[in-house]
């Protein structure tokens, strides 16, 4: 029987954090509203598809502005970076932008949580605000149907007084059950190695073997399309889909060290990680008052 429910997590990391359970069908789906209303664990028919860090997700007690993104990250099916700067921060600037920006420290007001025959919805709304800087206000729209799909529906209101460049970058982390050497990811286009080569082979068509190195490997991928990727187990016949409405880059990172194995499928609104002076002039413009909207979808299907 689908459901979702709300709750208050009293033990461990995440202490003090709420907790939205949406269970459709053979999807079950954790959802963070202090958390940026990311997704955190995901479970499709009983295995756990996301990447986490064993100490999981901090909760909203342990988690600080600034430059501490990297300390605070837990991994989570989604983390969304933005909306002031995604890639390399700038903390010398005035006013200074953090590594991957403030999305994942916003606090979600939930506003609407509801289940069906169909699924299930989450919607809610949270405020990027400091004192000095843009200002914008963020709407979310969580639905996750019977079928393996979740569909994420951002609207994003420049509530400031000047233009800002919409500077967004959709973190989809793949591990638990589901990654393995031999997951395959297939993309419209090739891809462009950000990161230098290593002393072993590497690909972007095919994970690869665990090491024990301290090494990640980027790629790029950029259309004149929306952009998808898809990852595939050709073991376990399950595929993940992650595709964009609008967005035409897609950055693809792998870890693959024994103990943080992970691969990322990351559509984002500009063309570099180099920060945001230089992702801005790619990036779409909104004009006060006017409001950037985007749909990701994450597709689940096993063969």
């Amino acid at each position: 029987m689908n459901s979702v429910e709300s709750y208050l997590v009293q033990n461990g990391p995440s202490t003090g954090s709420r907790l939205i359970v949406s269970r459709s069908g053979d999807l079950t789906v954790e959802i963070l509203p202090d958390r940026g209303m990311d997704i955190g664990r995901v479970w499709w028919r009983g295995k756990q598809l996301s990447w986490l860090l064993p100490q999981g997700i901090p909760g909203p007690g342990i988690v600080s502005a600034g430059n501490d993104w990297l300390a605070n990250f837990g991994g989570g099916l989604l983390t969304t970076c933005g909306p002031e700067n995604f890639g390399a921060g700038s903390l010398k600037e005035s006013p200074p932008y953090p590594l991957h920006g403030s999305f994942t420290n916003l606090k979600f007001e939930i506003q609407n949580q509801q289940s069906s025959e169909a699924g299930s919805l989450v919607s809610g709304t949270g405020t990027y605000s400091p004192l000095f800087g843009e200002s914008w206000q963020v709407s979310r729209t969580l639905s996750i149907d019977v079928s393996g799909q979740i569909s994420v529906r951002d609207d994003l209101l420049n509530v400031g007084v000047v233009s800002q460049p919409v500077l967004l970058l959709y973190h989809v982390n793949l591990g638990g059950d589901f990654l393995s050497s031999q997951v395959q990811v297939t993309s419209p286009v090739g891809a462009s190695r950000l990161t230098p080569p290593e002393d072993f082979a590497d690909t972007w068509e095919t994970f690869g073997e665990p090491h024990t190195l301290n090494s990640e490997t980027v790629y790029h991928h950029q259309s004149r399309e929306p952009i998808w990727a898809v990852a595939h187990n050709p073991d376990s016949k399950l595929s993940v889909r992650v595709s964009s409405d609008r967005l035409v880059n897609l950055f693809q990172w792998k870890y693959r060290r024994k103990d943080r194995f992970v691969l990322g499928l990351e559509p984002a609104s500009s063309n570099t990680l180099e920060g945001r002076y230089k992702s801005q002039e790619s990036a779409p413009s909104i004009e006060p008052g006017q409001s950037w909207k985007h749909e990701l979808l994450v597709e689940i299907t096993q063969a």
